[in-house]
């Protein structure tokens, strides 16, 4: 029981954090300088339900774990791109669902899941993610956390699977590859500076 509120704090967290709530439409910003130089920050795209998000989300992985695991995700995406003159940086918080199939003491078994994640890309590259699996050829249910390195596409994390109602953990610790595809991406919101 404690596990289940466990994934509805972080569910929760992922769904009504101050980014999804801080609603607006385009903007700009002026901020005056010592120098007399006019900084406009310029905010575009911003999309009207930041819950709904801005893009598709899709994803293969790889867990290599106590079972050998292959997964397919789809989902929906809120992806932000800032630029200055020092670089850029990709923010993306996605959620959806996914289907997988696994072999474990030489049968196979198939889960659905549930996920929200959030990704940061150039810095810090890190990915954190939850993931609720039901495992249903054994009944099984079981809260998945991982965190590792984000090179925007390609994922690299590390994971532990706690079984919530089964009577053995057919994962535990895990390593995962994730490679992901953010079908219209061109539509994120961009936020750059512009000097006048």
């Amino acid at each position: 029981m404690k596990y289940l509120f466990i994934t509805l704090f972080f569910i929760l967290s992922f769904a009504f954090s101050n980014q999804l709530l801080g609603q607006r439409t385009d903007s700009t910003m002026a901020v005056g300088g010592i120098t007399g130089d006019t900084l406009y920050i310029i905010t575009e795209n911003i999309p009207k339900s930041k819950f709904w998000g801005n893009s598709w989300y899709s994803g293969i992985t790889y867990n290599l774990s106590k079972s050998n695991e292959f997964t397919l995700n789809l989902g929906r995406t809120y992806g932000q791109n800032f630029f200055s003159g020092g670089g850029f940086n990709l923010n993306m918080k996605s959620w959806g669902i996914g289907y997988s199939r696994f072999t474990s003491d030489n049968k196979t078994g198939q889960t659905v899941s549930a996920f929200g994640e959030v990704s940061n890309f150039f810095l810090p590259p890190a990915t954190a993610r939850l993931d609720y699996l039901f495992d249903f050829v054994n009944n099984a249910h079981y809260v998945r956390p991982s965190v590792g390195l984000n090179l925007f596409a390609f994922d690299i994390m590390y994971n532990y699977s706690f079984k919530m109602y089964s009577k053995k953990n057919l994962f535990r610790h895990g390593l995962i590859i994730r490679f992901k595809y953010f079908i219209n991406n061109k539509n994120w919101q961009k936020t750059y500076p512009h000097h006048c």
